[in-house]
């Protein structure tokens, strides 16, 4: 009885192994990658869908020979006997054969750039007893090297061509730089001399006006204190006027160098340098996560100086100033009259604020110089500022456009390219 129950516990034990190696098989047939395995004597005894569709046939078991395929040729293009391929190496030798790649040539003629990686396959007593290969296929990775390999030496050309298409150039280019630089820097010296020779009459004018004010004060009249007072001030817009022509003058030089800007730095410099006002006019500002840009500091100082300024100088007088900076990333396509392809990134930063804005009718003419756009209002301003602004983003390549209305407030749009 013992011996029975030993002999069916036996019989199942080789029913549930079938079972499993009937399962991995089916396993393996279905893999993506292709499979096959040789017994010792090099006969194909295994090979899975993928094998198939990459030889372009069926092998016969028992029968073909070290690899499925109709003929293999090496990447030269000579034919590589099918005794000399990977499989026979690995099992004639004993060895695993990484990284020689071959040519599958199939019966309708079409071929496949292949990498093989035949192992041995040995028993417990290290006899070998067959080998498995696996086939990657690399036809489309090659495809790829051949057309990268044309396409650099189409670029080594054409390289080649625009060096010398420089050289040819670079003198002319460099005579008439020196000439560029040399009248800037003339420029420069002129606009110097002029704010220093304009400024000088009025630094005496509000210091003897100043002077009479402090030491005569109290012996004039309230008309002739009035006169005094309107001097100097008129004198201090005179010069805030000359500093701001200046200003427009070097953005429209826009003679820097470009660095890195972290916006959100100077952001918080400049509202600092503002923080008594703000806090004294109870003002909320709101900002997104700005962008780190490319372009010219002391320009991007003056831009946004000058769009915050602008919030706080037209604030409502029936409401707290409140200042929102956001930020938005869009393509050029959706942005007409910019001198940039259609896919080109660009930052959209919008300054947004609840002041008495401005009728829509002015938002072009707001950015030219000594307009205003608040009929019978008294401001700070010179009428400069926006223009200023204008030049400074186009310097930078970008796009600077105004939105408003009466009582709801104003919106300054920059575009800036990413």
């Amino acid at each position: 009885m013992h011996e029975i129950l030993s002999n069916q516990s036996f019989g199942s034990e080789i029913r549930e192994a079938g079972s499993r190696y009937s399962k991995e098989a089916d396993l393996l047939k279905k893999l993506p990658a292709a499979l096959y395995t040789c017994n010792e004597d090099g006969f194909i005894t295994f090979y899975n869908d993928a094998a198939v569709a990459l030889w372009g046939r069926i092998p016969v078991l028992g029968k073909d020979l070290w690899c499925g395929s109709w003929r293999i040729k090496r990447n030269d293009g000579s034919l590589m006997p099918l005794d000399n391929c990977p499989m026979a190496v690995c099992l004639k030798e004993g060895r695993e054969v990484f990284g020689e790649e071959i040519v599958v040539v199939r019966p309708d003629g079409s071929f496949r750039n292949v990498l093989p990686y035949p192992q041995p396959i040995f028993d417990e007593a290290g006899k070998l007893t067959g080998a498995v290969n696996m086939l990657v296929d690399i036809t489309a990775l090659k495809s790829v090297e051949i057309a990268l390999r044309e396409s650099e030496e189409r670029l080594k050309y054409f390289t080649i061509s625009l060096e010398r298409e420089v050289v040819l150039r670079t003198n002319d280019l460099q005579e008439a730089n020196q000439k560029l630089l040399l009248y800037n820097a003339q420029l420069e010296q002129f606009a110097y001399a002029a704010s220093h020779d304009m400024k000088e009459p009025l630094r005496k004018i509000m210091f003897y006006n100043s002077s009479i004010l402090d030491s005569c004060g109290e012996s004039l009249g309230e008309k002739e204190k009035g006169f005094l007072l309107r001097s100097v001030h008129a004198a201090k817009r005179m010069g805030d006027l000359i500093d701001n022509l200046l200003d427009y003058s070097k953005a429209t030089l826009g003679m820097h160098a470009f660095e890195q800007i972290d916006l959100n730095e100077l952001v918080e410099e400049i509202l600092f340098l503002h923080k008594d006002i703000l806090d004294e006019k109870q003002a909320v500002v709101e900002k997104d996560q700005l962008p780190v840009i490319k372009g010219i500091p002391f320009q991007f100082r003056q831009l946004l100086d000058n769009l915050i300024g602008n919030a706080m100088k037209y604030q409502h007088p029936e409401r707290r100033l409140r200042l929102q900076i956001r930020v938005q990333d869009m393509e050029a396509g959706h942005l007409p009259g910019l001198d940039a392809s259609p896919e080109t990134q660009f930052h959209k930063l919008s300054f947004i604020d609840n002041g008495i804005g401005f009728e829509p009718r002015y938002a072009d003419k707001i950015f030219e110089l000594f307009q205003r756009v608040h009929d019978g209002m008294v401001s700070p301003g010179t009428g400069i500022g926006l223009a200023i602004c204008k030049k400074i983003v186009e310097n930078h390549g970008g796009r600077l456009k105004a939105f408003g209305e009466i009582g709801a407030g104003a919106r300054f749009d920059v575009y800036l390219p990413a």
